[in-house]
Parts: structure tokens; sequence; C-alpha cells
């Protein structure tokens, strides 16, 4: 996704195999964790490249074929930390939101086109995910392996779909943070910031004694 040459090659693959395109999903994503002060410049560079500029390329190359299928939608799958971060996972959540607004302003302007956007924002799932993150620092760890299935993040995606929807978030969890931290910001921020003075308390009361 982050090489133009490769992304031409899907473009002329589905092209000679379908004659065209009704639906591109675009599920490519890697990540980090760890505390941004923690992290490489090159790692999140690395994250953008696929998650956002792999993303808005691939999208790029594929329009022609788009506009021209049968009620044609762009699928960008982001997360439920593209609509509510949190710590440790920054690098990766920032990537998100950043395909959370360019979806946002592109599903306007690809009505002249007829081409819809949907944006789906799965939980934990259990994928390989977190065996292949570029830097696995926090201390925390999330447990893939307790989410959803990717086949029930598919049928999710295709009833969605079918809908007509814009945006869909998954998990009764990821639908609850979302809409805490739509109504009351505050609640989440106060939890996260509890969660890593527990995790910190010892740096934290030696900070403050070398100040005192």
């Amino acid at each position: 996704m982050a090489v133009e040459a490769d992304r031409q090659k899907m473009v002329d693959a589905a092209r000679a195999r379908f004659g065209g395109l009704d639906v591109l999903v675009n599920n490519a994503g890697i990540g980090a964790t760890g505390h941004f002060m923690d992290t490489k410049p090159e790692t999140l560079r690395a994250i953008f490249d696929t998650n956002y500029y792999g993303t808005v390329e691939v999208t790029r190359a594929f329009l022609p074929l788009l506009k021209a299928g049968s009620e044609p939608t762009i699928v960008n799958i982001s997360s439920v930390l593209g609509r509510r971060a949190w710590p440790a996972r920054g690098l990766y959540s920032a990537s998100k939101f950043a395909i959370a607004g360019w979806s946002e302003a592109i599903r306007a302007e690809l009505q002249r086109e007829g081409v819809a956007v949907l944006v789906v924002n799965p939980g934990l799932t259990q994928t390989n995910f977190s065996k292949n993150m570029l830097e696995q620092r926090a201390m925390l760890p999330l447990d893939h392996l307790r989410g959803m299935t990717p086949g029930a993040v598919a049928d999710a995606t295709l009833a969605a779909l079918a809908a007509g929807k814009n945006e869909v978030t998954l998990t009764t969890r990821g639908k609850l943070l979302v809409l805490v931290s739509r109504i009351a910001p505050w609640l989440i921020d106060h939890f996260a910031k509890k969660k890593i003075r527990k995790l910190f308390k010892d740096e934290i009361a030696a900070r403050k004694q070398t100040v005192a």
C-alpha cells in the first residue's frame, strides 16, 4: 500500500480479473505500542505510511474504477481507537483519527461521483496484529485473542454496507467507549490518567520527592 508501483499492480489486477470495482476495502494496517516520548520518530512515519498515506493513495488509484462501478463504496477499516485514543496507543490512534477525518471529508466530496464511504471501527480482533507491531513498549498489553473473530467483523461490515451506513462501531465496549467519550470526555480522561498514575506511582513519587 505504501509503494506506488504495488498500488498500480492492485488496480491492474482488479481491472483484469473483474473488469471494474464496486467495493474497495482498505484493511491493511500496522501499529505500535508505547508512550510517545519513548517511541522512535521513524515508527510514527512507518505507521502513517501504511495506515493513512497508503489508504489515501490506494483510494486515489482505485477511484477511476470505482466511479464506473455499481453503487460503489469505499470501506475504510479504522478502529475504536480512531474515535477515542488511549495511553500507549497514541501513534496508532493518530493514524486512525486521520482516517476518520479524511473519510468524513471525502464522503461529501464523492457524492457528485456517486461513491459512498463507510468507516468501520472494530475493537480487539483475533488476528496477528499484536505479533507484528513495529514496537511493543506498553506496560499493559491488550489481548487481541479475546476480541471479535475476523468473520464477525466481516459480517458486521457487510451488514453496514447493505444498510447504507456511513460509520459503524463494533463491540458493546467499543460503542460504550465512543459514546461516553462523546458526551463526557472528561470521564475517559479521568480513568486514563488514573491508570497512568497507578502504573507509574513509584516514578511519580520519586519525582515529587526530587522536586520537594
